[in-house]
């Protein structure tokens, strides 16, 4: 454990700019604010000291001499989902750039500082960081994508140790708590957490997507049964190509027969994710669906080819506004433009707003401005393991 997180509580902050006398700078503020950071001038020095010491949060700057902070990112993305907060002296529009290729090399961005860094903006960052590693946000998992077995992920989920985590959903106009969406997480015997994207594509592969969901839904309706609000909604996510599959509708009415749970409280949410030509069965099973009480979601809308077509030929009841663009709408003008035209659309075809990864509370007070209706986000609550969640839950709905 680092010296940093002995003495402040503040993640542990790994500092990489080529000018020491700027590193030196930022490493004085981080003291200043409780905590130790050290820094590196090179990308080579930086990742020497990353493998002997991993930082809870790395602040990279974006322009460097022979290796720059791109290339950094791409790499620290292959070895790791680390917390990041970029740095630079570059406008906004690169910055923005940079953030896009940091998390689609797999990074989670904190958030981006402009040269001079200030110290309050900074603090801000760090206290949004540490809030992430107490949802094990950053986890580096200790198996690799393709060192996971088939058999060892059937182990997994046939003992219980892939497990939904459950993050909040409030509704805008008046901040309550409206239910939860249910996240998958690999739970390891040594305590680590190995995320989603790592195992979710293999249960396709392995055919286990239908007993997969079963299992998290199962568990998702004990956590909300055991709060005991029959207000409150549970969402799961489901692959777009299961939904043509007669058994998973009987699996549905099964499993909330037997908690008995009414339909209307659950939401299946539909990822863009796969090929974008949308069969007729999955239409089909989709209406059923609906006309059976269930609510349908369309997530992360915006960031795929399929967008429209899914929207109009697809009965969804919510549309859920990709994350990206909550990032953005403080900064970016454009971002918020795009917000508004999605929520008028979801309003002309009668269907609720979500904006995902809302992170601080100025998204928070511009997103409702902008007319979406429900929020998620780590400045609402993290993902969390069943008993967090419920603690979380009942201290929220009675008012502590």
């Amino acid at each position: 454990m680092s010296d940093l997180k002995k003495q402040s509580g503040y993640p542990s902050v790994l500092v990489l700019d080529d000018q020491n006398d700027v590193a030196a700078t930022i490493a004085n503020l981080v003291g200043s604010l409780g905590g130790i950071a050290r820094t590196s001038d090179s990308a080579e020095s930086f990742f020497h000291q990353w493998e002997k010491d991993p930082p809870d949060v790395s602040i990279i700057d974006l322009k460097m001499p022979q290796r720059d902070g791109l290339d950094v990112l791409h790499e620290l993305g292959s070895r790791s989902n680390a917390q990041v907060i970029l740095v630079s002296g570059f406008d906004l529009s690169v910055l923005r750039a940079a953030r896009q290729a940091a998390q689609a090399n797999g990074l989670h961005v904190i958030g981006v500082l402009t040269k001079p860094v200030r110290r309050s903006e900074l603090a801000k960052l760090l206290s949004e960081a540490q809030s992430g590693l107490k949802t094990g946000l950053t986890t580096k998992s200790n198996v690799a994508p393709h060192d996971i077995s088939i058999e060892a992920l059937t182990d997994a989920l046939r003992h219980g140790r892939i497990v939904p985590y459950f993050q909040p959903k409030i509704r805008l106009r008046d901040r309550t708590i409206t239910g939860f969406e249910a996240l998958a997480r690999w739970q390891q015997p040594d305590g680590s957490i190995i995320p989603p994207t790592s195992f979710i594509p293999l249960l396709t592969t392995a055919g286990l997507d239908l007993e997969f969901i079963e299992e998290i839904l199962q568990k998702s309706l004990v956590f909300l049964s055991s709060i005991g609000k029959p207000h409150l909604t549970m969402a799961i996510n489901v692959p777009m190509h299961v939904c043509s599959d007669a058994n998973f509708a009987r699996t549905l009415q099964d499993v909330l027969s037997e908690h008995h749970v009414e339909n209307d409280r659950i939401t299946i949410e539909l990822t863009e994710a796969g090929p974008s030509e949308i069969l007729q069965p999955q239409i089909d099973m989709l209406t059923r669906l609906r006309m059976d009480g269930f609510r349908l979601s369309i997530d992360d809308f915006g960031t795929g080819v399929s967008s429209l077509e899914r929207l109009v030929r697809i009965p969804f009841n919510e549309l859920k506004i990709d994350r990206q663009f909550a990032r953005d709408i403080c900064q970016a003008p454009r971002a918020q433009q795009l917000v508004r035209h999605l929520v008028g659309i979801a309003r002309s075809m009668e269907m609720s707003t979500t904006i995902e990864g809302v992170e601080n509370s100025s998204t928070l007070e511009l997103a409702a401005l902008l007319g979406c209706e429900y929020a998620q986000g780590y400045h609402i609550g993290e993902p969390m393991p069943d008993s967090d969640a419920r603690e979380w839950s009942l201290k929220r709905l009675n008012g502590a």
